[in-house]
């Protein structure tokens, strides 16, 4: 009893046990992903309600992302971490019992709130520990992380999703909690400031405080890399959100295969990452590897408009889940060069803001869309991460600021 003891109140500050902390995490966070249509279904309700239940996760994680990277500097980053965990599965435990398309969106949209909070911390941590040098590296084992978490937790959900939808989000619920619990109790955060500028909850909470702020701050070169992951993000998440729908409208995939699915593409993703993406992030120009992930990320998207046969499809597919890896790597390099300063939980703050805005855009257009025409769904995506490509030649043009945007 007193070695366990010993154990839970002894604190590292290693990143490597707080990637496993983060995989556990987004294990959990991902399990109830590939049964999402089911459940949408099971309710009978409309096509689109799945592009508007992540617009509302998407919009409360935009909206507050900045207030939790400017609150984790007055009361510590692991704190904010345990709150997003315990909040978020909360929220989970709402969707789970909700009935209506109205209590779908309000327990979205509390998942989103505190969703924000484990996103935010999750980068803010990684940049509070890492060094100029190493950056990259870490980053890359970030997004490495993030791709392989996110296949495991797909992969576990969709089988326990055919068996019951009751008993994955019980352990979804239970997971999430554990997990924060755990990482509170863990993992050493760097110390908080005692002299940082404390103000009135009514001006913290404020969610439009800090763009208000941070505007006058923003270079042409910044402004426009900010374009590029708002619009980037609105053509892969529409992309990812027809695509979760279609499989099981078009095709008729139970949630086990969509897992299995996930779980390929995470595999594929640990090798490009291991390799390619370790190479691209060891070059000292990240934008130009980003730009032409971007084009042919476009363009498949854009193929999978006009087939129809299943395995070519899937294998295209594949194709696009593989190089979002890599985009996902080369844009949070980028980001986080650009974070580096006084005050980067903030700037790391509206980065997932913006991030979140662009899943906003593009849950709900997608949703309005493949009620349309299935198929023209991932020809929205395709044009919008091409889109996405011409802003970034237009950054490129533009010597990025190596500052970051705002500091304090």
């Amino acid at each position: 009893m007193n070695k366990l003891k010993t154990t839970l109140t002894h604190k590292t500050s290693s990143l490597r046990w707080f990637f496993v902390l983060m995989f556990i995490e987004m294990v959990f966070a991902n399990v109830a992903h590939p049964a999402t249509p089911f459940l949408i279904q099971q309710r009978n309700l409309p096509a689109y309600t799945f592009g508007f239940a992540f617009s509302a996760m998407s919009f409360t994680n935009f909206l507050f992302s900045p207030f939790w990277g400017e609150l984790s500097n007055r009361y510590g980053r692991m704190r904010i971490y345990l709150i997003g965990c315990l909040g978020y599965a909360l929220g989970q435990w709402y969707f789970a019992v909700a009935m209506s398309f109205t209590a779908i969106m309000i327990a979205r949209m509390i998942s989103g709130f505190f969703v924000g909070a484990i996103m935010v911390m999750q980068l803010t941590i990684v940049i509070d520990y890492a060094t100029s040098e190493n950056l990259g590296a870490h980053l890359t084992t970030h997004a490495t992380v993030y791709s392989l978490a996110g296949a495991a937790g797909y992969f576990i959900g969709g089988f326990i999703g055919d068996v019951s939808l009751n008993l994955l989000f019980a352990i979804q619920v239970i997971g999430l909690a554990a997990s924060g619990i755990l990482a509170y109790l863990t993992f050493q955060q760097i110390p908080v400031d005692p002299n940082y500028p404390r103000q009135s909850w009514l001006q913290t909470i404020n969610p439009l405080k800090e763009f208000m702020l941070i505007r006058k701050d923003i270079t042409r070169a910044i402004f426009l890399f900010l374009v590029v992951v708002f619009v980037s993000q609105v053509g892969f998440v529409a992309f990812d959100q027809a695509f979760n729908y279609f499989i099981r409208e078009q095709f008729n995939f139970l949630p086990s295969y969509n897992g299995i699915l996930r779980a390929a593409f995470g595999i594929l993703s640990l090798i490009v990452n291991s390799t390619i993406g370790i190479y691209l992030v060891r070059r000292s120009n990240h934008q130009q590897p980003l730009l032409w992930t971007l084009v042919f990320m476009g363009m498949l998207s854009s193929i999978l408009s006009i087939l129809s046969h299943k395995t070519i499809f899937l294998m295209i597919a594949v194709g696009l889940f593989v190089l979002n890896s890599i985009y996902l790597i080369l844009i949070q390099t980028i980001a986080g060069a650009l974070g580096r300063g006084s005050n980067h939980s903030l700037f790391m703050g509206i980065f997932n803001a913006i991030k979140a805005l662009g899943m906003i855009v593009g849950a709900s257009a997608v949703g309005v869309i493949y009620s349309l025409n299935a198929h023209s769904s991932f020809l929205f995506g395709g044009v919008s991460l091409c889109v996405a490509a011409y802003f970034l030649w237009l950054y490129i043009q533009n010597k990025p600021s190596k500052s970051p945007p705002y500091q304090r």
